[in-house]
């Protein structure tokens, strides 16, 4: 339980930090390159992740795995040919991903500007090919993932508001990133090198073809999350132009940090799940996913009703008055955050129980849900379309996943709390409408007020009323050694 905790501390520290950093960013380009070429930062960005894809198939998740069954380190030699082999491999996608995403850029109708972004964003797949995270995260380092999050971040930062200062200063974005990931390459190979010996890069294409064929499952689901991810700003670029990228952008990056907490959840949920399934105990499995679903909901709840009700003063305290469009744009894809994280939590479950192919079958629906609906939605309503489809097609993701979950668990003998429990949401519900009360009642008062009143309020109220217990927040590490 204490490495487990630590591990928990070290990701929680590191995506906190890395989003912080991130945050700070993300406002200072916004602000300094105006919409538009704001807009066309994130439309490369958007090109230059279909170049992660390929690099990426599945060989990080692998790898993690093989790396964890080597524990303890014990297999040092074999761990070694592992690290090899996928580094090697990944750098060879990564060629082939630059060489893709060059082609598409010089093919596509867009600026001179615009190409040239997308290619200089492109050098930065060879240095995520270069990336340890899975190898730390196989050995449950999980400090040195912090550290390298610490570090991307910072060097990032640090260059970007040295050398950008006006709005033709774009071309220092991508520049930014590539050193930013350079230095964490740096330190990551500099720890393996000194801890776990010399690393040497083999590249054999028989055995990268198994590699490939053993990766492809496991990536699957990343693959289709990051595709429908990008689509949207992909195609909202194409039909609508780089201001409503620069809008829909600005509110998917509030949503994402917000996400964070998804984030954080699913890595603490999914081994703690795989235990209670691998304990073949399933009341103590149903009990786990009842408390689970409850303290979820209570973190949804008020985060979705508060973000509705405050989406313009957030939207102008971080972008200014340019971007107020998007805070329309952030009251609709705020609820894809209360969605997903019940999704993870379904997904999670299916993982842990060996169904991970279901799961895969409805993030799959979903995407296709996306790509299927954003076109006209897009045509129809702009940025605002595509917040719809995102929202809608994560609900379809959401359903199957729910329906997959309710086969799984009564496969092994749950027949009471198996699906979504309305009744967790009632004390969370009535917490959150006299919440909601505080900034109607007091609209002109400080937005950081605001937020910090209806955070005490909403606590407050739902403990008074017992809507969380201490038996909710004791549970998984009552059992978790």
């Amino acid at each position: 339980m204490r490495r487990t905790f630590k591990n928990l501390l070290f990701v929680a520290l590191g995506e906190f930090l890395g989003q912080l950093l991130g945050f700070f960013i993300l406002a200072y380009l916004a602000r300094t390159l105006g919409v538009a070429n704001f807009g066309m930062i994130n439309f490369a960005q958007a090109l230059f992740s279909y170049g992660l894809l390929l690099n990426y198939l599945g060989l990080p998740t692998l790898g993690t795995r093989e790396v964890a069954r080597c524990q303890p380190w014990n297999g040092q030699r074999r761990t070694g040919s592992i690290v090899s082999s996928i580094l090697s491999l990944r750098l060879f996608l990564s060629l082939l991903g630059f060489i893709l995403i060059s082609i598409i850029s010089l093919t596509i109708p867009k600026s001179y500007e615009t190409k040239t972004l997308v290619i200089l964003y492109g050098f930065s797949l060879f240095t995520t090919g270069l990336f340890l995270d899975w190898f730390y995260q196989g050995m449950e380092r999980m400090e040195y993932l912090t550290i390298s999050r610490i570090i991307n971040y910072s060097a990032y930062f640090l260059f970007v508001v040295i050398m950008i200062h006006r709005p033709n200063d774009f071309y220092f974005v991508p520049i930014g990133f590539f050193l930013g990931n350079f230095f964490v390459v740096l330190f990551q190979l500099l720890v393996y090198q000194s801890t776990y010996g010399k690393l040497r890069f083999v590249f054999n294409w028989p055995s990268g073809k198994e590699l490939l064929k053993m990766a492809l499952p496991l990536g699957i689901v990343s693959i289709l999350i990051q595709f429908g991810q990008y689509f949207t700003p992909s195609l909202l670029g194409f039909i609508k132009g780089n201001a409503a990228v620069g809008y829909f952008s600005a509110a998917a990056k509030l949503v994402t940090m917000i996400t964070i907490i998804d984030r954080v959840f699913t890595i603490v949920a999914l081994p703690m799940i795989t235990r209670y399934y691998a304990g073949n105990n399933p009341m103590l499995l149903q009990l786990l996913l009842s408390h689970l679903q409850k303290l979820l909901i209570a973190l949804v709840l008020p985060i979705i009703v508060g973000s509705v009700i405050l989406a313009q003063d957030i939207v102008t305290l971080i972008y200014g008055e340019n971007y107020l469009p998007a805070s329309s744009v952030f009251r609709i894809l705020i609820f894809f955050f209360g969605i997903t994280i019940f999704t993870s939590l379904y997904g999670v479950s299916l993982i842990a129980g060996q169904k991970e192919k279901r799961y895969a079958q409805a993030i799959g629906l979903g995407t296709l849900t996306n790509v299927i609906l954003n076109p006209a939605l897009v045509i129809l309503f702009g940025p605002i379309g595509s917040a719809i489809t995102v929202v809608g097609s994560e609900a379809v993701t959401l359903i199957i996943a729910h329906h997959y979950y309710q086969k799984f668990i009564n496969s092994i003998g749950l027949t009471k709390g198996r699906g979504f429990q309305s009744g967790y949401a009632l004390k969370p519900l009535f917490a959150t409408c006299l919440m909601a009360l505080f900034p109607l009642l007091f609209p002109n008062i400080n937005i950081w007020l605001k937020i910090f009143g209806c955070i005490i309020l909403y606590f407050g109220i739902l403990i008074l009323i017992k809507g969380i217990t201490k038996s909710d927040l004791r549970l998984g590490t009552t059992t978790g050694k």
